[in-house]
């Protein structure tokens, strides 16, 4: 009976207009530097949530939050200029984004920075075989490092596994240089 009380309580309490989320509160927080409520105000802009959905408006908040070094805002920016939303496509700059976040840890970003490596897609062109080799190696680096997150091991597991499966495939050919079977 306590219990039923107390989930009916907290029921209560948690759809309460007061315990909504306030977008006018993210706002003024995200405005006066708040780095995690800048990137919530981009989260909110990029799914329609509580707010009119706007790419564009996304982009803007989390961009001063991936200044600020908030790895999670630097993956999604990094996803805006990969796909062109909000801002027009450019690999590279996903690559500079992609980057400054795995540097910090981000398991999603180290994962794509491998791809984009690997494909030579926003770096140097796989075209000359010493680059492709150069390229092929920090690819092969990126998914060690996501193998070997402990994020990517608790929380991640699906770009873990992913990981783990793609270096397992890998082989060396005549020119030396790094195949993975799994991405060809």
């Amino acid at each position: 009976m306590l219990k039923k009380l107390f989930l009916s309580a907290l029921f209560i309490c948690l759809c309460s207009p007061s315990f909504a989320i306030n977008y006018e509160a993210i706002k003024e927080s995200a405005q006066k530097g708040d780095v995690y409520a800048q990137y919530d105000l981009g989260l909110m802009y990029s799914s329609g949530d509580g707010v009119k959905q706007d790419y564009k408006e996304a982009f803007k908040w989390w961009r001063k939050a991936a200044e600020q070094g908030y790895a999670e805002a630097q993956y999604n920016l990094a996803l805006c200029y990969d796909n062109g939303e909000g801002v027009s496509k450019s690999k590279t700059e996903a690559v500079r984004w992609y980057r400054k976040a795995a540097e910090q840890g981000e398991v999603h970003a180290q994962w794509n920075l491998a791809r984009k490596y690997y494909f030579g897609e926003g770096v140097r062109s796989n075209k000359d075989l010493s680059v492709k080799r150069q390229n092929r190696a920090e690819a092969e680096r990126w998914l060690k490092k996501t193998v070997s997150n402990d994020d990517a091991k608790t929380q991640y597991v699906n770009d873990y596994a992913k990981a783990q499966y793609v270096l397992s495939t890998r082989y060396v050919d005549a020119n030396n240089i790094i195949h993975f079977r799994a991405w060809e």
